[in-house]
């Protein structure tokens, strides 16, 4: 089974903004679900760049300090200007 040209693999080690990934377009706004964490904050960073417009963003926050990540998620947002 062959990889598809945009994967993992086919990046590695090179940064994720430079595959060549055409720029997303699309009719209907899309929003981000942020945890705070490298996976969801990666996209938002990506959308930013390639974005003219702010990147929606969302996050869901617990009652349980433990378990909560909507502080990391709102650092990211502001670090990007997104829509919170």
């Amino acid at each position: 089974m062959q990889r598809p040209q945009h994967s993992v693999a086919a990046a590695e080690g090179a940064p994720l903004n430079s595959l060549g990934l055409p720029k997303p377009v699309s009719e209907t706004r899309v929003v981000v679900a942020m945890s705070g964490g490298v996976d969801s904050s990666s996209v938002v960073a990506l959308m930013s760049e390639a974005s003219d417009d702010p990147v929606r963003t969302c996050s869901i926050g617990f009652d349980v300090e433990a378990v909560d990540e909507t502080g990391y998620a709102q650092r990211v947002a502001e670090q990007y200007a997104t829509d919170h």
